[in-house]
């Protein structure tokens, strides 16, 4: 077993530390915001689902994935909850996002 140098403890924690920084803000939903959290929703899609997911959908895919996504925002507005409904329409506009990446 090799032994770490505490200057190559240190590097390790801060860039764990970074890391879980970075994990946590891609991974928070941001509410208020709107291009920002478009942004972030988009990165967090590719994160969780991968490149590979995004370059199999069809045109047709993207059209009902954001359909479906939109559908839970109407659905959390008319029952009042307002933060899961802003949260449904960043998750629709980041799957447009995508799709436009897609497209590009």
């Amino acid at each position: 077993m090799k032994m770490l140098a505490e200057a190559e403890y240190e590097a390790l924690v801060a860039a764990a530390t970074e890391r879980d920084r970075l994990k946590a803000l891609v991974n928070e939903p941001e509410l208020d915001a709107f291009l920002r959290a478009v942004h972030i929703e988009a990165v967090h899609q590719v994160e969780r689902w991968g490149t590979a997911h995004d370059r199999a959908k069809r045109p047709a895919d993207w059209f009902w994935l954001v359909g479906y996504l939109a559908g839970k925002a109407l659905h959390a507005a008319v029952a009042s909850n307002r933060d899961k409904a802003l949260h449904h329409c960043i998750s629709a506009a980041g799957a447009l996002y995508n799709w436009h990446a897609a497209i590009k």
